[in-house]
């Protein structure tokens, strides 16, 4: 796999780290006798891996596929099995609309929407 889709080191180890769980599971439940991923060598593998630094362009999402995501999200947000409560889209389009990181968005708290807000709208009627 690491020769055919040339993964970067953190998605590769992310897979190890996958599989390494997999086993265990198996291991824990009897399925198999010894766990094989403590076995694996990095080195080996990391070799495959692409390891350039990624391009500023290749980190941001164009218009296009910012309009799928958005699209996609508020989709999923009328399908039946979410209730019209797809917690995770709500994050998703949060993000989207300010521009705010993962990190960012588990930090807000409401203080910080009403703080703003009340900024805004005061600045705004004034």
């Amino acid at each position: 796999m690491v020769q055919r889709i040339h993964p970067i080191e953190t998605a590769f180890k992310a897979y190890k780290g996958i599989l390494n769980l997999i086993f265990v599971y198996a291991l824990e439940y009897g399925i198999i006798k010894e766990n094989p991923v403590p076995f694996v060598k990095n080195a080996v593998y990391l070799k495959g891996c692409e390891r350039t630094k990624a391009k500023a362009e290749n980190k941001i999402l164009s218009k296009e596929e910012i309009d799928l995501v958005t699209k996609t999200v508020r989709s999923r947000m009328t399908q039946n099995r979410y209730h019209g409560y797809f917690i995770l889209g709500y994050a998703i389009l949060l993000s989207v609309e300010t521009g705010m990181r993962v990190g960012e968005l588990c930090a807000l708290k409401w203080d910080d929407v009403q703080y703003k807000m009340m900024q805004y709208i005061f600045m705004r009627n004034s």
